[in-house]
């Protein structure tokens, strides 16, 4: 799956036209995609930036339903359903930055096939599971410091990621933002 600036930059005003509908009016916009490409199913992810902090990032590991979609329903989550946040509210709107990115399908691994600063990854124990998208790598680059911090995100202890019974899986990502 890949997309140009064109089609990059009509995803990111789709988004924003969708942020701002569910902030300002609390309507979840409706709009059919410009282009085909945009109806393949991919896991996506929005992430919001505020004054270049985390304001909220929702999104789907898996391919449940098609970008155009997904980019709606995650742009909608991450500005007032991400637990981490309060809502984002009107007046935050000129400040914040919107991220997509769009996930190629996740695929088991060891610990130690995972890419540093390349790898999005996912862990799993017991059914429960959490992710990192690959650009975590620049805040958490230390190995051990990023799985402790994802195993705790999924709320197990620091060390999961030492555990044999958890399960590593590992995506690609195409970023884009404003």
């Amino acid at each position: 799956m890949q997309f140009d600036e064109k089609q990059k930059k009509e995803l990111l005003k789709h988004a924003r036209r969708v942020l701002t509908g569910i902030v300002k009016d609390g309507k979840k916009i409706e709009e059919l995609p410009p282009d085909s490409c945009f109806l393949e199913k991919a896991g996506v992810f929005v992430s919001l930036h505020k004054n270049d902090e985390l304001r909220g990032c929702v999104g789907y590991i898996e391919p449940i339903a098609n970008v155009w979609d997904a980019v709606r329903d995650n742009a909608v989550s991450s500005s007032t359903a991400d637990f981490r946040f309060e809502k984002v509210e009107s007046e935050e709107l000129d400040e914040i930055k919107i991220e997509i990115s769009i996930l190629t399908p996740p695929t088991a691994c060891a610990i130690d096939e995972i890419e540093q600063g390349k790898d999005g990854v996912i862990i799993e124990q017991g059914g429960r599971k959490a992710t990192y998208l690959p650009q975590v790598w620049e805040s958490l680059n230390e190995p051990k410091q990023f799985f402790s911090s994802l195993c705790e995100k999924a709320g197990f202890g620091a060390d999961c990621w030492q555990d044999k019974t958890t399960k590593f899986f590992r995506y690609n990502a195409i970023v884009f933002s404003e």
